[in-house]
């Protein structure tokens, strides 16, 4: 078997190993906070899954099965859903219906994005051929889904961002300020900024290239996502405690802002 090696592909696959090696970390802690953790879990595999694809794709691996690179999994989609339900569960008490139990229809993007991909898959898979793929780029599908997909996310990130001051300065105006809100604010504010140098790197990359994408948008994109994946494993692995927060009774909970 030849594949294309190169630093920026390996580094960009370790990075994704990274992040399932995390991934099953955390899963043992989910008697602290289940739904906390699911939705972790979704958010890291999730982007540890952006990151796997395209490094196996730069390898040119999928030559030998090629309908691999249309598998029907919406990762870019469930990335910002899993952080956002995540984060929204650690302020979750023990006894409280979830939080996000009328934002179900978040998830719409990523169960119609699915679908499409089902679809193109079963025509991979038929064909063995990229055939579908170049169909798709041709239209411009992927270009308007990157930026829809980016804008959705930064929609989000910044609800939460609202989210989680508004229930700090619950938290302390009652004199119950915690690190996890502080750790919570951080990592979304990381977040974001990784979503908008993503949005300003594609836009800057389709400029300068007559609307077509290169590696110019594609290798910072990844890079910048394997430094984050080991943040957040630097994080879990040294402070486990901030990325899961235990969930307490009603009793001892602050009655929480929805928005």
């Amino acid at each position: 078997m030849s594949l294309d090696y190169n630093i920026s592909n390996i580094l960009i696959l370790f990075g994704a190993i990274q992040g399932f090696i995390l991934c099953f970390t955390i899963y043992q802690k989910k008697h602290l906070n289940k739904h906390a953790v699911y939705f972790f879990i979704l958010f890291l595999f999730s982007l540890a899954f952006y990151n796997i694809i395209y490094a196996l794709l730069d390898m040119n691996l999928f030559r030998y099965y090629r309908p691999l690179h249309m598998f029907p999994y919406p990762y870019k989609w469930l990335i910002g859903i899993g952080f956002y339900f995540y984060v929204k569960n650690q302020f979750k008490s023990k006894n409280q219906n979830l939080l996000h139990k009328k934002e179900w229809y978040l998830f719409a993007p990523a169960l119609l994005y699915g679908l499409l991909r089902l679809y193109w898959f079963g025509i991979a898979v038929v064909e063995n051929s990229f055939r579908i793929t170049q169909v798709v780029v041709d239209s411009n599908f992927f270009r308007i889904h990157e930026f829809v997909y980016l804008l959705f996310t930064i929609t989000i990130t910044i609800k939460l961002l609202r989210y989680i001051n508004i229930n700090s300065q619950v938290e302390s105006s009652q004199n119950k300020k915690t690190k996890k809100n502080k750790w919570l604010k951080t990592f979304t504010l990381v977040y974001l900024i990784l979503l908008c140098f993503n949005l300003t790197i594609y836009t800057v990359d389709l400029i300068i290239h007559n609307g077509i994408e290169s590696n110019f948008y594609l290798y910072p994109t990844l890079i910048v996502n394997v430094g984050f994946i080991y943040w957040i494993g630097y994080i879990g692995f040294t402070k486990p405690n901030l990325i899961i927060n235990e969930i307490k009774s009603n009793s001892n909970n602050l009655s929480l802002i929805h928005i």
